[in-house]
């Protein structure tokens, strides 16, 4: 008797956490649909054809400030056209630059 009344709580208390992970989950896309929830994505991760602003970037000095000598930074923004083998080509102000993978990880949108 006292097992079977254990094991009702916890179906019980089960029930009501798996609940509440499906109104937070329900809720956030719901504000996702709405525009409320901006999600940001790596630049290596976003379509071809499709623009964007840079949200941030970082990584070497070195290769952040090229980038940035591109007319490449935070608040531009940028037009993917097209995504190669190890590689993202970007169209910033009538120019077009490849950015490798390594780097592009490191650009969030």
């Amino acid at each position: 008797m006292n097992t079977f009344t254990w094991k009702s709580i916890w179906r019980i208390r089960h029930t009501d956490e798996m609940r509440s992970i499906l109104e937070v989950v329900l809720n956030s896309y719901d504000n996702l649909k709405k525009g409320k929830v901006q999600i940001m994505l790596s630049l290596n991760e976003t379509k071809a054809g499709e623009a964007y602003t840079i949200k941030w970037m970082t990584g070497m000095p070195e290769t952040m400030d090229y980038i940035r000598s591109c007319k490449v930074s935070e608040g531009k923004d940028v037009r993917v056209i097209s995504r190669i083998f190890g590689g993202v080509i970007v169209g910033v102000e009538n120019r077009r630059i490849l950015i490798s993978d390594d780097a592009a990880r490191r650009i969030k949108v």
